[in-house]
């Protein structure tokens, strides 16, 4: 799962709210709400795959086996036959449609006497998933199981916004820094819908938890790629100019005075 979620257009929502005239805070967050429904839709692929843990193989070796008029599945890997041998483990994750299946809002805006402007924004998104495992022996294959599943999980981001002047152009530049401080994705909802190819039972329960466990831990691992992606996407939109600063009262910063020594 590569692609994180960008949320570079976060900076316009800091400067929209923080500039806006008084209004009602739940049409302030929905207008921003709104704005980041879209940047996420944009970038999102619609499906995720993880081949790492499928086309095992071993060299063709011919004797010794067992079933030895068995038709056996043969793969070219280089110039070389090759076996299907072991465990084969493939997952899929993808949306029907992002622009519905992702829902984006602001759950809080606040600016703290003495600190930086405070947003947590939260993102429920509902997919399916699908884990298929093989289990190959000199390219036979003894079963074939494969999970559907359907899940929704929560993504919730921390951000700030700090200020500061640059004194040393005339006049006095006020430089914005927002970025995402903190990222968590939670598996709120999951619902086993299938299992092919096997009797219900022990094994379909295993494959349904081991699905469960991989859409979790697949979402924990990016973590720290999401808050550093959406950092980049909004330094990124700072420095070509899509975010406008018109005035040091923005963000409530003090002029500070040059030193007369």
């Amino acid at each position: 799962m590569r692609r994180a979620i960008p949320l570079g257009l976060v900076a316009l929502g800091f400067i929209a709210l923080a500039t806006s005239a008084p209004a009602d805070e739940k049409a302030k967050y929905a207008e921003l709400s709104q704005l980041l429904q879209q940047t996420v839709v944009a970038h999102l692929p619609k499906e995720i795959h993880d081949y790492s843990e499928w086309n095992k193989t071993i060299p063709v070796a011919p004797g010794g086996l067992r079933l030895p008029g068995a038709k056996r599945t043969v793969l070219k890997v280089g110039d070389k036959d090759e076996w299907p041998h072991g465990t084969w483990k493939r997952t899929k994750i993808w949306f029907d449609d992002p622009a519905k299946d992702i829902k984006v809002a602001v759950k809080s805006f606040r600016k703290d006497e003495g600190k930086p402007y405070q947003v947590q924004i939260e993102a429920n998104v509902a997919l399916h998933g699908e884990r298929e495992r093989q289990q190959w022996t000199k390219g036979l294959l003894l079963i074939g199981v494969t999970a559907q599943a359907d899940a929704v999980v929560t993504v919730t981001l921390d951000c700030e916004a700090t200020a500061s002047f640059n004194i040393a152009k005339l006049p006095p530049e006020l430089q914005i820094a927002p970025k995402v401080v903190a990222t968590r994705l939670t598996l709120n909802q999951f619902q086993l819908i299938n299992v092919g190819n096997v009797i219900r039972g022990e094994l379909a329960r295993e494959l349904g938890n081991e699905l469960q466990g991989i859409i979790q831990n697949m979402l924990h691992a990016r973590e720290p790629q999401m808050t550093e992606f959406a950092n980049k996407a909004i330094a990124k939109s700072l420095k070509d100019g899509k975010v406008a600063v018109s005035a040091a009262t923005l963000l409530k910063v003090p002029m500070p005075s040059k030193s007369k020594d």
